[in-house]
């Protein structure tokens, strides 16, 4: 069990989060010094795209509860689906204010409540890929539908 389980979340958790950034790192790893700072792993995902990644985990989950719904024939209490529609919704939105007010890259060294205030929209981003992201672990493996 425990094998599948971490197959599982490598799969479908951790390459979705991970596979771009490490994508980025490599090309920027083998850039010229001119292109390097344009292909920062940072700067693909400060402006909330992350958020992206949150929507796909929410999509597969509503998948996933429907097909266990079906097959077990189990009876939902609905707080699995509040979750992941209201997940869906925070996740079409965030991304949308990052292309509003997209945030610079400081160039300055900020402390950790300033960095996270400056870059809130990659912050609710990540959280909402997290939230999203156990969320769909929790309808896969049965502990929440």
């Amino acid at each position: 069990m425990s094998e599948s389980w971490v197959g599982w979340m490598l799969g479908n958790i951790a390459a979705p989060l991970l596979a771009p950034l490490v994508i980025v790192g490599i090309v920027c790893g083998f850039s010229n010094d001119e292109h390097k700072e344009k292909l920062s792993p940072f700067l693909t995902v400060k402006d909330g795209q992350l958020a992206w990644v949150a929507l796909a985990f929410s999509v597969s989950a509503l998948y996933e509860r429907d097909e266990m719904l079906r097959i077990y024939r189990h009876e939902s209490s609905g707080v699995a689906l509040t979750i992941t529609v209201a997940a869906m919704l925070l996740a079409c939105l965030i991304p949308l204010c990052g292309l509003l007010f997209p945030a610079d890259k400081l160039s300055v060294r900020l402390n950790p409540s300033q960095w996270l205030i400056h870059y809130k929209i990659f912050v609710g981003s990540a959280v909402a890929a997290i939230g999203t992201g156990v969320s769909y672990t929790g309808i896969h493996f049965g502990w929440l539908y």
